[in-house]
């Protein structure tokens, strides 16, 4: 089966579009709309291992739209001059705080922690479907989508987990 998860990617309590051949979280809306899961192939079963990207969120959203207006708009003064890694992560990317308190709150959870890439935009990690369900109040269930078998959640709980990420 293909592992997708129909998440957004806009906030830190949100798993992140995965597919099972990328660990890309550049998506910004599910990878399936509700409309398209019509054709539902059963339950997930608890002890399926599922594997995620929990994306965190970028501070200082509406700055970091002007600046990409900026720099991609010719005859502008900012035109072209592009951020380091590291002055992209300075001004908009996750505080250590921040990713600390996502890896714990994951931990708490049951989930392994299974690293994060240099621009610490996501956290990886993977638990059983049964702790995903619990942890992300929501429920696992294959669907046929365009012709492929996908795993899907009904639902994610954006503000609740955030809240609990935060306030560690």
């Amino acid at each position: 089966h293909r592992d997708l998860h129909s998440f957004p990617t806009r906030r830190s309590s949100d798993l992140a579009n995965h597919h099972a051949s990328t660990k890309s979280p550049s998506a910004h809306k599910p990878i399936t709309q509700q409309s398209k899961r019509a054709h539902p192939r059963g339950k997930v079963s608890a002890n399926s291992r599922v594997s995620f990207d929990l994306t965190l969120a970028l501070h200082h959203p509406n700055k970091l739209q002007k600046f990409v207006t900026k720099v991609s708009t010719p005859g502008s003064g900012h035109y072209r001059h592009y951020l380091s890694k590291a002055q992209f992560q300075h001004k908009f990317g996750a505080r250590k705080s921040e990713i600390k308190s996502t890896k714990a709150w994951l931990t708490k959870h049951g989930f392994k922690v299974d690293g994060m890439p240099a621009t610490k935009l996501y956290v990886s990690a993977h638990g059983s479907a049964k702790q995903v369900e619990k942890a992300f109040s929501t429920g696992l269930k294959y669907y046929a989508v365009n012709g492929h078998t996908v795993r899907l959640t009904k639902r994610s709980e954006e503000r609740r987990v955030g809240k609990e990420c935060r306030s560690r």
